[in-house]
């Protein structure tokens, strides 16, 4: 990718990564933590682990916000994924 492209795409991700991006991490952490909050009193109580790190919500949420840290490394020193993505992958 040539210079002035790639500066391009750093202003795009930029951007993105501080409007769309944030407010899609901020729901998906505001959720995180609710949900975080009653798996820590459901596993008090019952003594289960739901929210382990290979559930679902965990994954979800553990990709969302590398995308998002990964945007702004991107965005800001023009290294890390090296591209801009649209969506996380979950």
């Amino acid at each position: 990718m040539s210079q002035r492209s790639q500066a391009v795409w750093r202003i795009f991700a930029f951007v993105y990564s501080l409007t769309i991006a944030a407010i899609i991490s901020s729901v998906v952490t505001i959720i995180a933590i609710v949900w975080g909050a009653i798996d820590v009193l459901w596993q008090l109580i019952s003594g289960r682990n739901t929210l382990s790190e290979n559930s679902k919500p965990a994954t979800v949420v553990t990709a969302t916000l590398r995308w998002n840290v990964e945007m702004l490394i991107f965005a800001t020193t023009g290294g890390g994924v090296k591209r801009l993505e649209w969506l996380p992958s979950w």
